[in-house]
């Protein structure tokens, strides 16, 4: 299935939004090379009021049981396509709100083809993730 990258905007809470945008710029630069240096950089990085939510996050990831390279994948394939779905969900709410509030025939229309594009969006993360769950990979 073909959908864009994961970006800050598919995260709600505000301290996962800040520890993503950490990760990508890090990832980004080229100077990641390991999982446990990109943890110290991250960590150099943040703002110390984020240093709890890494902490947090890193101690949950920490808690699950051991996986292959190819479980990690599809656990980290999964929980993008549920983040993803969660903010097309969010998306489509505003849109619809959008619509009953619309002034003019024009914003209605947009909004109606937001919301046409976003439930197809979602139809195709709905199919995703039923197909790992098939799989038995879930």
């Amino acid at each position: 299935m073909q959908t864009s990258p994961l970006n800050v905007d598919d995260f709600t809470q505000t301290e996962n939004r800040e520890v993503y945008q950490a990760f990508e710029d890090l990832w980004a630069s080229g100077q990641v090379t390991e999982s446990s240096v990109l943890v110290n950089m991250l960590r150099d990085v943040l703002d110390p009021a984020l240093s709890d939510r890494l902490t947090f996050l890193l101690q949950h990831t920490a808690t699950e049981p051991p996986l292959s390279d190819e479980e990690h994948r599809q656990a980290v394939l999964k929980a993008a396509l549920r983040l993803r779905e969660q903010a097309h969900r969010r998306e489509i709410e505003r849109l619809r709100f959008l619509l009953e509030t619309a002034e003019s025939d024009a914003e209605a229309e947009r909004a109606r083809i937001g919301v046409r594009e976003r439930t197809t969006e979602l139809s195709r993360l709905h199919r995703a993730l039923a197909g790992h769950v098939h799989a038995g990979r879930d």
